[in-house]
């Protein structure tokens, strides 16, 4: 039996399909209005020139005992037109973080200045008193054509924000949206990235930044397709770290695989959805077994058959994949480990599921400047059981 808030029902009765069913599409119907009365909502503070004040943003802060009005914060206001006046006039990006480093104001959650943070501060509609709306983000603008001027008091003028812009376009949100897998996570283009972090010594204690993998296909002087590296100063690193890809990439699966052949076999467990493949085996079949005895309607069976179906392969590929991962031995693992992935070779999605459930992270070094090769204890391994301060 079931229970909500329209009473009980029984999930085994003849009409228990159809009526999950309906409660699914009057679900599915009231989240379209919900979203479609919010977005008119938006549109219309928008289109009135008031604030978004959804969160607090640099450079400005609500105004006391007026909800929905904000104010400008005149330190910080400061330093945005200061960081402006040098984006305009051609300064690095690096050098603009420097500004706000050295105002001594923090950012909104505490963090280091970065320059994806600094560069989102600067390039934001709001200091010109522009509004944006969409999902592109784009400048609000009115029946003629001409931007919607906020009410608030602008930071910098709507001909310097252009002049931003111009140099640090924004990222739509479908941009984003594509740059990311199924399960919401940015996808990964290397195979170590997230993992290497930079062991040089800066003012007494560890860097600690993440490396970044990049593309260096377009240096010919570069050996490597791609290598990883420590940020610059001014993006929360020291950037005084770097390796070529394919080097750290090889030691790094060498030294999993070393670690899945050290490891005894274990006895695999059953896999937990038995249960449910049979409940759903069952449900189906005695679906199809009224439908022969003449209890359901061929309308009915045609439009709900398929579905079960459905609902049956799905568990039936989740204990496959279940089977086939206890299954694979480690020396299974590497023999498919370095191999093309269209000669039935590991994918980068698993060959980094199974790193990362080894390895907690990977120290890298400094060795100095040159082609040197690199000693033996100038990577570190981290094992997961150990984690970061073994």
């Amino acid at each position: 039996m079931f229970v909500d808030d329209y009473g009980t029902r029984d999930l085994y009765a003849t009409d228990a399909e159809d009526v999950g069913l309906r409660s699914v599409a009057v679900s599915l119907g009231e989240n379209q209005k919900r979203k479609a009365r919010v977005r008119r909502w938006h549109e219309g503070q928008a289109r009135r020139g008031i604030a978004h004040t959804g969160g607090r943003v640099f450079g400005y802060r609500p105004t006391e005992g007026r909800p929905g009005k904000i104010e400008v914060v005149p330190q910080e206001a400061d330093v945005i037109r200061r960081a402006v006046a040098a984006c305009i006039e051609g300064k690095s990006l690096a050098s603009i973080v420097r500004l706000f480093q050295a105002s001594g104001l923090e950012t909104e959650k505490g963090g280091p200045w970065r320059c994806q943070t600094v560069r989102q501060i600067i390039s934001s509609p709001r200091n010109a008193g522009l509004r944006i709306l969409g999902e592109k983000c784009d400048v609000l603008r009115d029946g003629d054509g001409e931007p919607v001027i906020g009410e608030w008091e602008a930071i910098i003028s709507p001909a310097d924000w252009e002049l931003v812009a111009a140099r640090y376009p924004r990222r739509h949100r479908g941009d984003r949206a594509n740059a990311r897998s199924a399960s919401g996570v940015s996808a990964r283009k290397y195979l170590c990235s997230g993992l290497l972090r930079c062991g040089k010594s800066v003012d007494g204690r560890m860097c600690n930044g993440l490396l970044v993998g990049f593309s260096t296909e377009k240096d010919s002087r570069s050996r490597s397709k791609y290598r990883y590296s420590c940020r610059p100063s001014g993006d929360g690193g020291c950037g005084g770290v770097s390796i070529a890809g394919e080097v750290i990439d090889k030691a790094v699966s060498d030294a999993v695989l070393e670690m899945l052949e050290r490891r005894p076999v274990a006895q695999s467990e059953p896999w937990s959805g038995e249960a449910a493949l049979a409940d759903t085996i069952r449900r189906r079949d005695a679906f199809e077994a009224r439908w022969s005895n003449g209890d359901e309607s061929d309308e009915r069976f045609y439009r709900l058959s398929t579905l079960l179906d459905q609902n049956v392969d799905v568990l039936r590929m989740a204990k496959a994949d279940y089977e086939y991962s206890q299954a694979m031995s480690s020396q299974l693992v590497r023999e498919r480990w370095f191999v093309p992935v269209g000669e039935g070779g590991l994918d980068l999605d698993r060959k980094r599921s199974i790193i990362l459930a080894e390895l907690s992270t990977v120290l890298i070094y400094p060795v100095g400047k040159g082609t040197q090769k690199r000693p033996p204890g100038s990577i570190r391994m981290v094992p997961r059981s150990a984690g970061l301060a073994a």
